[in-house]
């Protein structure tokens, strides 16, 4: 993962063949299930003139909640067109979720 995937703009580019071969070409909502099977619903953006896909809206929610960091590597593995299992393989084997210090909410 890179930094503008999991810190700032969650916005996550697809690779362009996984997204002309495996995935709408149209802009929808695709379901994400993370490791614990809990579902994320994401915004899939496509690019028709450029053949590209993106998540958007959503994404930034799936990368807070599942601690994603930069170096983090996640395969997708599509179960369908509008539902994606996302496997988790960190690069810090011990994750703690963001708390918040004094004086921040």
């Amino acid at each position: 993962m890179k930094e503008s995937y999991v810190y700032v703009g969650f916005f996550l580019t697809i690779p362009s063949e996984f997204a002309r071969e495996c995935l709408p070409r149209a802009n929808r909502k695709i379901k994400l299930w993370d490791p614990q099977g809990k579902s994320w619903d994401v915004n899939y953006v496509y690019n028709s003139q450029r053949s590209v896909g993106a998540f958007s809206g959503g994404w930034g929610k799936f990368a807070v909640g599942n601690n994603l960091e930069t170096f983090d590597i996640c395969v997708f593995e599509l179960i369908s067109k509008d539902n994606i299992k996302v496997h988790i393989y960190r690069v810090i084997p011990e994750i703690s979720p963001f708390l918040p210090g004094p004086g921040r909410k």
